[in-house]
């Protein structure tokens, strides 16, 4: 093997030192470069994540802090969610509190079942001999001593052409109530 001259031991030089540095590049620079981006975003997100888990916690705690509140007030009154397919002691209720209407109609839809709960809708039409009477009734349902939400509420009066004020004419309304029950 012929010795090497001083330009070409240079160049040979050069080329290891360019093919360490690339390889310092591809093989561990650039990747850690993008493990530490990575990282770094992920630290983001988790921030993100605290944050709102925080004033997730702040709202939690002001809502217990409303319940707490509202438990010691004289107006409250707890309402039960009952077990499924209590439709005897629905009826009973509103039975009572659709007593003092002219007539009135139910129709029950077939429940929606969840996974730990029953929705069971219930379209209500009733005819009130006045508004004040109709409103008393809406009222008691609202009061239902069943977990309920009352829903797309239409008051209006029984006459074909409402001649003066509604509050003294006869009125009928429609509703849909919506019962929760447990499963």
């Amino acid at each position: 093997m012929r010795k090497l001259s001083k330009r070409e031991r240079v160049l040979l030089i050069l080329l290891i030192f360019l093919l360490v540095a690339v390889s310092y590049m591809q093989f561990f620079y650039l990747p850690v470069g993008r493990r530490l981006a990575a990282a770094q975003q992920r630290l983001v997100i988790a921030e993100e994540e605290l944050a709102l888990g925080q004033s997730q916690l702040i709202r939690l705690r002001q809502m217990e802090k409303a319940l707490k509140e509202a438990e010691l007030s004289p107006d409250f009154r707890p309402v039960a969610v009952p077990e499924y397919d209590n439709i005897n002691l629905v009826m009973l209720e509103f039975d009572s509190i659709l007593l003092n209407a002219r007539d009135y109609g139910l129709t029950f839809v077939q429940p929606r079942l969840d996974e730990h709960l029953a929705q069971r809708s219930v379209e209500l039409t009733f005819a009130a001999e006045s508004y004040a009477q109709a409103k008393e009734i809406l009222s008691a349902l609202y009061d239902f001593p069943y977990r309920c939400e009352l829903q797309n509420i239409t008051v209006q009066p029984a006459a074909a052409s409402p001649q003066g004020d509604i509050a003294a004419q006869p009125v009928s309304v429609r509703l849909t109530l919506l019962l929760y029950e447990k499963l």
